[in-house]
């Protein structure tokens, strides 16, 4: 019975894992893109090189 609420927790956790990334991530491209002159289109670059500096 308890085995469904341990499921739960840890695909919880992984929801909770994941956002914190994908929000590293965002700052990361954010303080990137503000560090090279605020670029129009260079958006999916700036992502792209803050996943790969995680």
């Amino acid at each position: 019975m308890s085995n469904g609420s341990n499921a739960t927790s840890k695909k919880e956790k992984d929801i909770e894992k994941l956002q914190l990334h994908v929000e590293q991530v965002r700052l990361a491209a954010y303080y990137s893109w503000k560090s090279k002159g605020e670029k129009h289109g260079e958006d999916v670059a700036d992502w792209l090189e803050a996943e790969d500096s995680l």
